[in-house]
């Protein structure tokens, strides 16, 4: 699994105030190298893998389909359909944001997770504590289980809430990986945060037909 959303903590990173990404070049392609070419979680002296040799996951697709798993292997069921409802409300506003084109793809449920290569899984499981979700680039999505029945931050800025975290984690599925700003949905240790902000959208939507450094 490529990516997850971190459930405690605050993180202080680098905020807007402190110099403005959108108007510091160097601040600039930090971010895009962090969210497009994973130099957060993976850089050079840790992965051994130059920047100049990576390539970026984001899919080019508007319209991969979704597939959100309802049952465990028992027939249990691990979803409400209210989740299930607000997921599926949520998916084509999500896929838009990140994409900046109309969702084009189909949103399906079921007791199994689908096996066609074109699907995202959407699956809910008892994860690491410490997570509320993980994801794999076109692949799937999990979300921590006992999230479901957490709709909003607590007061002291934890918890999963499960859209927050379904965003987080199909922006992980399309191809995006953390990064440093602890305001950003993106950031490893999001604060507060239920939606991408206006830098996120812009990069995302540039993803896929860029690919400059």
């Amino acid at each position: 699994m490529r990516g997850g959303r971190k459930r405690r903590g605050r993180h202080k990173g680098l905020r807007a105030g402190d110099g403005d990404p959108q108007h510091r070049p160097e601040l600039i392609r930090w971010f895009w190298n962090q969210l497009v070419f994973d130099t957060h979680d993976c850089p050079a002296q840790r992965c051994g893998e130059p920047l100049e040799r990576r390539r970026s996951h984001v899919l080019s697709t508007t319209g991969p389909d979704f597939h959100i798993r309802t049952h465990d292997e028992t027939g249990e069921r691990i979803v409400t359909e209210e989740n299930v409802q607000r997921i599926r409300a949520d998916i084509p506003r999500t896929m838009a944001i990140i994409t900046g084109e109309p969702f084009r793809g189909r949103i399906l449920d079921g007791a199994r997770a689908a096996s066609r290569q074109s699907t995202i899984n959407i699956e809910f499981d008892e994860l690491d504590p410490d997570l509320c979700g993980q994801a794999q680039v076109g692949a799937a999505v999990v979300i921590q289980s006992s999230a479901l029945s957490r709709h909003e931050f607590d007061a002291s800025g934890r918890g999963c809430p499960p859209i927050p975290v379904l965003r987080h984690e199909v922006a992980h599925a399309m191809g995006f990986f953390h990064v440093s700003y602890g305001g950003d949905l993106m950031s490893w240790l999001p604060e507060y945060v239920s939606d991408f902000s206006a830098r996120e959208v812009h990069h995302m939507q540039l993803a896929p037909d860029g690919t400059a450094r």
